[in-house]
């Protein structure tokens, strides 16, 4: 006898496992990101970095994401802070945080 294989046999059955299941949705469907800041204004490029990959990499993507400040980090989410930080390839740090909040991604401190 034969073993069972959809391929040959020609049928087509429903996934059946969770695993299964999450395997036939479509990959942005499950990619969920969280990003950790912890560096501040001492190094300015550092501290851009998560925010740059949030706000031009998964948004763009169209991926769930959202943002942790810990530590040192903290600091940028003060205006004037915000406003005067800019890594060296990277847009200001007040325009990634204006890009994450025009698209809703949540900013943890």
């Amino acid at each position: 006898m034969t073993p069972w294989h959809p391929l040959v046999t020609g049928a087509v059955r429903e996934p059946h496992t969770p695993l299964a299941r999450l395997r036939s949705r479509p990959y942005a469907d499950l990619v969920k990101i969280l990003y950790l800041a912890i560096t501040g204004a001492s190094d300015p490029t550092r501290a851009s970095i998560p925010l740059h990959i949030a706000a031009n990499g998964s948004v763009e993507a169209g991926q769930e994401c959202a943002v942790v400040l810990a530590g040192d980090a903290t600091e940028l989410v003060l205006r004037g802070t915000a406003e005067r930080v800019e890594g060296v390839g990277v847009p200001p740090v007040k325009e990634l945080f204006q890009k994450l909040l025009d698209h809703q991604v949540p900013v943890y401190v």
